[in-house]
């Protein structure tokens, strides 16, 4: 799928460059490379290497015609409010089920830390005797919002999973019955 006057790949859609050669045996001292985006071969001569600062049509790099996004790069700002209902329809990894089942939603929640645990041991031993504070107490806090994390937990075959959603400013679980004002 290689046009023959250009030995580009198809998806390139550039003009031929001036150093290309015509003829076959020209083309043979060329080394060949692969397009990134299609996976096809295509030709580079051997002096013009990525280093050289040309065009991107010389380096044999392909300029794809159509778009790959609609919207420019720009920052998102996160949502102020998340609405997620109490029960979803989702997919299901448990044993018993294996497909689509309804889902009960809760919002998880860390849970009491350890003092057993290996770390916090490990740390309260380094922390006494003399020598103040050993371990970095982080300071630098710039965020403002947290990564909401749900908890699934299937209807049928009671296995739990859990789903990370994006940074938001309040979330609630179960949408709020938008009402009217006060009625008379």
């Amino acid at each position: 799928n290689v046009h023959p006057d250009r030995r580009l790949p198809a998806c390139q859609g550039v003009a031929r460059a001036p150093w290309r050669a015509a003829t076959p045996a020209q083309g043979s001292r060329y080394r060949l490379r692969r397009h990134a985006r299609c996976n096809r071969r295509f030709r580079l001569p051997p002096s013009r290497t990525r280093r050289h600062r040309t065009h991107p049509a010389e380096r044999g790099v392909a300029l794809c015609v159509e778009p790959t996004h609609d919207l420019p790069h720009r920052r998102r700002r996160c949502p102020q409010m998340v609405n997620v209902p109490k029960e979803r329809k989702t997919f299901c990894k448990g044993k018993k089920c294996k497909k689509h089942t309804v889902h009960k939603v809760t919002q998880y929640k860390a849970g009491k830390a350890s003092s057993f645990a290996q770390g916090k041991r490990r740390y309260d031993e380094k922390q006494t005797g003399f020598g103040g504070q050993t371990k970095p107490v982080f300071h630098k806090k710039a965020k403002t919002t947290k990564k909401v994390t749900i908890r699934l937990e299937c209807k049928e075959c009671k296995s739990k999973k859990q789903l990370v959603l994006k940074r938001c400013k309040h979330f609630e679980l179960g949408e709020k019955k938008k009402g009217g004002g006060p009625s008379y």
